[in-house]
């Protein structure tokens, strides 16, 4: 999100359309299900980049849109469509409708449009780093970076999530002007990596140490969800139909409506992948073949966010109990250790049991990774019932949270 991509409290109301589709062109938005304070984040990427377009990977604190006081919270890499020659960095903070920005323009070479390359983003208490191909372009220190007054670094003091879009901004001096006739245009990622923060306990006596992998080999809806949404000063509405996962990449893609899909070749990756968290095989390079084109020229201030989805931080605890006894009739079986289930819906409801009181933050996803039901209230001890009838039948993720615990249950409606 920037400062002329939103209208603050306006767009408040925008950012929650969900379905409400109504223009001609259609992005796509990947964002993680989990939020995470400071971490190191690398992803593999090949950007999609025509004039009028922004391709980008982020940090974001979920809400930070609503124009309520709180504090904006979102770290910046974004591909700008005129100018594929280079990347924008940004940390934006304040509060929405008065954000403060820091723009700085970084060399990529061959294009980002015209090979792949690894970008990085490193969030601590003391300092944000961007890094391109493993080499640092630009650091930003607690203390030397402020901006209207405000330290932006020590402003960032909400867990963020990582994420990645393609949209078209209608902003022609910060984008150019939008390339309609070199439309579609893909943004492919070969692979994310996500590490935790953990001061001079990383290798080598660092500060990072590696939480997962993930290469995009199927698509895991545990781990990501898939924007169904738009806002304002953006040409697109950004929909599940535009994110794919083909030849061992994610694709996102930015089309005309109703022209949603992949139409192409995965371009080559000549560097081996790295082996995803739960798999013990070997990297080998993904490869294909060629790619897309694009187009070039300079850039101005703006960001990439754009709406709350889950909300709270992530942990391994597993919350709440859910069991066969709890839900009769479920037939409830364990998959995995982290405690993700396989259940039936039984009369078209899921009950839950809570152990302690407090707030609760509920999301079901699809199996194609859009949100069709999300809720965050206060709940007592005790066991609670979640109507499913209105879903299609079908497999889904929910995704409960109860501070920095969280659960997924895997569940089929028949």
């Amino acid at each position: 999100m920037s400062l002329k991509k939103l209208a603050a409290a306006a767009a408040v109301s925008v950012l929650f359309m969900g379905n409400a589709m109504a223009k001609d062109f259609s992005g796509a938005e990947l964002y993680s299900l989990d939020e995470w304070m400071y971490g190191k984040y690398e992803a593999r990427m090949y950007m999609g980049a025509i004039s009028g377009t922004v391709s980008s990977m982020f940090l974001y604190a979920n809400g930070s849109e609503i124009a309520d006081g709180r504090p904006w919270v979102e770290v910046d890499i974004e591909v700008l469509g005129k100018n594929p020659g280079s990347f924008q960095s940004n940390i934006i903070t304040g509060r929405a409708g008065a954000q403060n920005t820091s723009e700085k323009h970084h060399s990529v070479s061959p294009a980002a449009n015209a090979g792949f390359h690894t970008y990085g983003i490193e969030w601590t208490p003391d300092y944000v780093r961007w890094t391109l191909d493993g080499k640092e372009v630009r650091k930003a220190v607690k203390g030397q970076q402020s901006v209207n007054g405000q330290d932006q670094v020590a402003a960032l003091t909400k867990a963020q999530g990582i994420r990645f879009n393609l949209w078209s901004s209608e902003s022609v001096d910060w984008v150019g002007n939008f390339a309609t006739d070199k439309l579609p245009v893909f943004q492919f990622i070969n692979w994310v990596k996500r590490y935790k923060y953990t001061p001079g306990q990383g290798p080598n006596g660092s500060d990072f140490t590696l939480e997962w992998t993930d290469n995009f080999d199927t698509f895991d809806a545990s781990r990501w969800g898939k924007g169904d949404w738009t806002f304002d000063g953006n040409r697109v509405d950004l929909t599940e139909n535009n994110i794919y996962s083909q030849d061992g990449m994610l694709i996102l893609a930015l089309t005309r409506k109703g022209q949603e899909r992949f139409t192409g070749t995965v371009p080559v990756d000549n560097e081996a992948s790295p082996v995803a968290s739960s798999s013990s095989v070997a990297p080998q390079p993904k490869s294909s073949s060629s790619a897309p084109k694009s187009s070039s020229s300079a850039p101005q201030p703006k960001s990439s966010s754009s709406v709350p989805m889950p909300a709270s931080s992530s942990s391994n605890t597993v919350w709440p109990t859910v069991s066969s006894s709890s839900i009769p009739g479920m037939g409830i079986e364990a998959v995995s250790q982290a405690a993700a289930f396989r259940a039936e819906v039984q009369n078209s409801t899921l009950m839950l049991n809570i152990p302690s009181a407090g707030e609760v933050s509920l999301e079901i996803v699809s199996v194609l990774g859009k949100v069709v039901v999300k809720e965050a209230k206060y709940l007592d001890a005790g066991s609670h019932t979640i109507s499913v009838e209105n879903l299609p039948a079908g497999q889904y993720f929910m995704n409960i949270k109860k501070g920095s615990q969280k659960q997924s249950l895997k569940f089929m409606k028949k």
